[in-house]
């Protein structure tokens, strides 16, 4: 029988093989594709750190002993099978740029996900570590914003990779603000949001709001006696920024441009075009009727991207059915969000069903206007916990026997 101690090594040597390529690969966005001096050693960058990364993997390989949970293995192998099914059927396949990026994507950051994940003992030693990882990344976001305010070259008015990125260590410290009433943690967490504000993309404040409303109910609905106090302060609240917000966005604004800074979100918020695509309405009018003539077995691996002869999709369901079919692909987006919901309502207080809230927030609210998905790794991720669960339930189900 293995001891706590070891128990928890075992953990934190995967946790650290994970959390260092999220740490160094986020870093590395947020920088790269905000400041333009970073951005000329951006492939370099990209090199040592995937040759660090195999490394750490390679290590964490031989220690846990070239063990594969059997539902990893199943996946791993139905994906493969599936790409060179439809490679057979598609020798063009790899000559679309984005399909190249989405196989590099899923083969050396989502498929460790699912290789190791599964082979933890208990997921609050990653979770623990993971808080500690995202005061790492607050600090990047925070310094890059900074740079920017100090007038150096930027690359675009806005970023979002910055925004994506950035959006990681918001949530993470809101989770922590939440859990341990640390007002340190809700005043980063916020930075991070203004932040993505100030020069990211609007989807990552999506996820960021759907995270904190999230919590902020679960908590209101707990709270006993106190619930109608709550619910009062947090209407308040929102009638409150509902009826200040134009001011509050346009002193905002005038703060950046003293900095020499536009924001691109906060200026559509102000125009009222907060739902604008961005172009994207015309991408999924061409892919539509393309799904609609291929309903029962969509156009394969990477299938968004096939169907719109190189185009990303930019929506995660659309790419989904572009994939496996309207049929098949609405069964597995099902299957996924009902595992979800039992995770978040079984577990409810758990490290376990905490995790799957984050990632839940960082996947879900923004299937409609990004994401891809085989290359969409908070998606990867809950799979990577679904298949831990099981693995528990199954190790208990043996223990009762």
């Amino acid at each position: 029988m293995k001891s706590s101690t070891n128990i928890t090594n075992f953990d934190n040597l995967i946790s650290f093989a994970i959390l260092f390529q999220l740490v160094a690969v986020s870093s590395k966005n947020m920088l790269s594709s905000t400041i333009r001096q970073v951005n000329d050693y951006n492939v370099i960058l990209n090199q040592i750190i995937s040759v660090i990364s195999i490394l750490i993997y390679l290590r964490c390989i031989v220690k846990t002993k070239f063990r594969v949970s059997r539902s990893a293995a199943m996946i791993i192998l139905s994906s493969f099978t599936f790409f060179s099914m439809t490679y057979l059927f598609n020798y063009e396949l790899f000559s679309y740029e984005v399909v190249v990026s989405d196989f590099q994507v899923f083969v050396a950051y989502c498929l460790p996900l699912i290789l190791f994940v599964p082979l933890m003992n208990d997921v609050e030693t990653f979770l623990n570590n993971l808080y500690k990882a995202a005061y790492l990344l607050s600090m990047v976001a925070i310094l890059t914003f900074f740079l920017v305010l100090l007038g150096l070259d930027t690359v675009n008015v806005y970023s979002m990779s910055y925004g994506g990125a950035a959006m990681i260590p918001s949530i993470l410290l809101f989770s922590k603000a939440f859990k341990e009433k640390t007002l340190k943690d809700f005043f980063l967490a916020s930075f991070c949001a203004l932040a993505i504000l100030a020069q990211g993309s609007r989807w990552p404040l999506l996820c960021i709001g759907t995270y904190v409303i999230c919590k902020t109910i679960g908590n209101t609905l707990k709270s006993g006696k106190m619930i109608f106090f709550y619910i009062a302060l947090i209407a308040t609240i929102i009638i409150l920024a509902w009826i200040y917000y134009i001011p509050i966005l346009e002193t905002l604004v005038l703060i950046l441009e003293e900095f020499g800074l536009s924001s691109r979100s906060i200026k559509l918020f102000l125009q009222g075009k907060a739902t604008y695509d961005s172009g994207r309405s015309h991408i999924y009018e061409r892919l539509i009727p393309k799904l609609i003539q291929s309903p029962l077995v969509g156009y394969g691996a990477f299938g968004g991207v096939v169907a719109l002869d190189g185009t990303s999709p930019h929506h995660f369901i659309l790419d989904t059915w572009a994939n496996f079919g309207i049929v098949f692909g609405t069964l597995i987006l099902f299957i996924m969000l009902y595992k979800m919901m039992k995770s978040l309502l079984l577990y409810d207080g758990t490290s376990y069903a905490e995790l799957v809230l984050i990632y839940s927030c960082m996947i879900w609210p923004k299937v409609t206007v990004a994401g891809r998905f085989w290359s969409e790794q908070a998606f990867w991720m809950l799979v990577a916990l679904y298949i831990f669960r099981g693995k528990c339930l199954l190790g208990e189900k043996k223990k009762r026997s």
